[in-house]
This record gives C-alpha cells, structure tokens and sequence, in this order.
C-alpha cells in the first residue's frame, strides 16, 4: 500500500503503472497531467474522502491485464482543465464526487454510482454500456445553474436523486439541464 499525503503529480507522456495487488491510497491531492496513461493490473486507487484526484490531461486509465482493476472514489474525481476526452477504462466506484467540469469524462469499463456518490458538472459524462453501468445516487448538472451532458443509457434506480436549480425560465442560465444523449430512463 502507497499513501500519498502531500501531493503527488503524475506527469509526462511515458506511461505509468500499478500492479502485483499493489493499492495506492491518495488522502492528498494527486493530479495527472500530460499524455501518459495510468496502466492498472490487479491494483487499486482509493481516493480516500479527503483526497483529490485531478485528471488534468486527455490521458486516462486503463488495465494492462488481470481481473481486477479498480477506482473507489470516496473524495473528489475532478476532471478539468483540457477540452478533450479523459479514458477511465477500469471499474469505477463513486461513493464521493466524481465533477466534469470541462471536457469529456469516458467511463468505457465499469461505473457504480452508489448511494452517497455524486455526479456533476458543466461537461460531458459518457456512460458506459447499460449493462455497466448503476446509478443509486445523485446527478447535479451544471454549476450556479448550468448543463451536464450524459452520453449513453441514463438509468436511475429507486435510491437515485436528480439535483436541479430553479431560478428561472432560461435553461443554463434560469435552471439547471440534463441533456441526455442516449436512452435515458
């Protein structure tokens, strides 16, 4: 087990791997710049409740080989700063806050969002299939108000809750929009 406490800043084009049952714990603020993928096999990242996790780049996260490859968020996931698509090709609990805040967030493996996650944002969520995909918790789009666009099949189940902003007639501006670009349900 690793635990960053401080701020740990993964940054280059070289990849950069996790394996052999290693977990990494971030209780800090742990960000991932530049083109360099974060290769997973059989590994954990747990972004503990006071950790940040900035993907700061269009790189991502992948598996190399194994069965388990995995994300628990419990902190914040905090896609910003680029305009294009960031890759979590793993499976991807989300029990804290996972805020796409610019530019496409792609979920191509596994996305559980449970019961206490929240997801929000002013960009773009691209779910993946139906069949990965789980949502018990909270979806806030926009920011003071604004607009989340969900790529995908939009499912909620009975424990889930849409968190909008009314404050007048105007979508993104008067109240908050979801726009759905699937099948939403």
């Amino acid at each position: 087990v690793l635990t960053n406490q401080s701020k740990l800043l993964l940054t280059g084009a070289s990849n950069k791997g996790i394996s052999g049952t290693t977990t990494l714990d971030n209780e800090g603020t742990m960000t991932l710049e530049n083109t360099g993928i974060i290769s997973m096999s059989n590994s954990t990242i747990n972004n503990r409740a006071l950790g940040t996790f900035n993907l700061s780049s269009d790189a991502g996260i992948s598996f190399a080989s194994s069965p388990s490859h995995v994300l628990n968020n419990y902190g914040l996931l905090l896609r910003n700063v680029s305009s294009g698509t960031c890759n979590i090709g793993i499976t991807a609990n989300n029990y804290g806050t996972i805020d796409a805040a610019t530019g496409t967030l792609n979920f191509g493996g596994v996305l559980n969002n449970t019961t206490t996650g929240i997801i929000k944002g002013n960009a773009t969520i691209d779910l993946p299939s139906a069949a990965n995909f789980t949502n018990d918790g909270t979806f806030a789009p926009g920011g003071t108000p604004g607009k989340l666009t969900v790529i995908g099949a939009y499912e909620s189940t009975g424990n889930a809750k849409l968190a909008i902003e009314l404050n007048g007639l105007v979508p993104q501006t008067g109240h908050d929009w979801l726009a759905i670009e699937g099948n939403g349900i």
